[in-house]
């Protein structure tokens, strides 16, 4: 719902077309990582909303996308 809009997914096969030693991209989970540093900064409330963890079918509905416009892949399995 941030970033898989078939907008955005074609936005990233054309990236991966101008980087021809492009190993692969990576689907990756959102990660709160940050919301640490916010509490260490005092902003623990300003932080929007934790999006949800994706489905299991949205995840391999944005890899099947991907892969039909080309783009390479890696760590497939791991979402």
């Amino acid at each position: 719902g941030v970033n898989d809009s078939p907008d955005h997914l074609a936005g990233i096969a054309r990236l991966a077309q101008r980087l021809p030693r492009l190993v692969g991209f990576e689907v990756m989970p959102y990660h709160p990582l940050g919301e640490a540093k916010l509490a260490r900064l005092g902003r623990e409330g300003s932080a929007r909303p934790r999006p949800p963890t994706p489905a299991a079918a949205a995840v391999a509905a944005w890899l099947a996308a991907l892969r039909r416009l080309g783009v390479p892949l890696v760590n497939e399995d791991a979402f």
